[in-house]
């Protein structure tokens, strides 16, 4: 069993462990119920083919002082993001209790051809999923291309697994817009997970009250999301297995989806 202690605020202790163990969580905040948003100040959109686009984002609510990040990147104070292409861009706030806010910013071609997306999920363990591009603006005929393949008149994407693409439109005058997109699964908790974990895992005796976590409530079942997919994976939970193949899958479809609320 392996202890790690943090404070943020409050003491956190934190006994890892999930399966008929002991696991006691005890957050110093719980950014569930935190008030913070973030909100879109201006934004400069971009030439086609030139880095001369902007965001500037501001949060609000929750406890200052704010951190900002683009695209996973380091976080900063400013939420001033400069010398950005034409795309979608995904804004992170983070204030000192560590709880966090995200905005979709689209920076479009100024001057030049613009994309939206439509998504089909791909469906659990299947390759069903699909992108269709919808270009405007610029020069016809366009040409796409995803994940940097060779450029063609199609603009669909079909036989997708679950994962992220990068999709790219170009026009007649070879000005591009990308796109980074993510095809999921699709799968539901309440109507595919939610079943497994209250049969299999919140049972009397395991983590229905008596064993911590409680795995009987949503936001309990959500946080420890990742490791009741490693545990599950590995056929150590519930003890001594008991999971078919196709509900362990089903758990990690939704686990690698976002662990949504569906």
């Amino acid at each position: 069993m392996k202890k790690t202690y943090s404070i943020i605020g409050l003491l956190t202790v934190l006994l890892i462990g999930i399966g008929c163990e002991s696991s006691v969580l005890e957050p110093a905040v719980d950014c569930s119920s935190s008030t913070l948003i973030l909100n879109l100040v201006a934004k400069s959109d971009a030439h086609c083919g030139q880095a001369d686009g902007s965001l500037e984002v501001q949060g609000s609510g929750g406890e200052g002082p704010f951190q900002y990040s683009l695209n996973s990147g380091s976080f900063q104070s400013s939420g001033l993001f400069t010398n950005l292409t034409s795309g979608n861009y995904t804004v992170n706030v983070k204030d000192a209790n560590e709880c966090t806010s995200t905005l979709q910013v689209s920076i479009l071609n100024e001057d030049g051809v613009n994309m939206s997306t439509n998504i089909a999920d791909s469906g659990c363990g299947t390759a069903e999923g699909q992108i269709v591009i919808t270009a405007t603006g610029g020069v016809e005929p366009y040409t796409y291309s995803i994940n940097g393949g060779a450029f063609g008149s199609d603009n669909t994407f079909a036989q997708l697994e679950a994962g992220s693409y990068t999709v790219v439109t170009k026009d007649a005058s070879n000005c591009e817009t990308s796109e980074n997109v993510t095809v999921l699964s699709g799968i539901s908790f309440n109507s595919s997970v939610a079943q497994i974990i209250s049969s299999s895992c919140a049972t009397s005796g395991c983590h229905a009250g008596s064993q911590s976590p409680n795995l009987s409530t949503f936001s309990n079942i959500q946080q420890f999301a990742d490791r009741i997919k490693a545990r599950t994976s590995a056929k150590t939970m519930p003890p001594g297995g008991g999971l078919s193949d196709a509900e362990i899958e089903a758990i990690a479809c939704w686990v690698n989806d976002g662990a949504l609320d569906n």
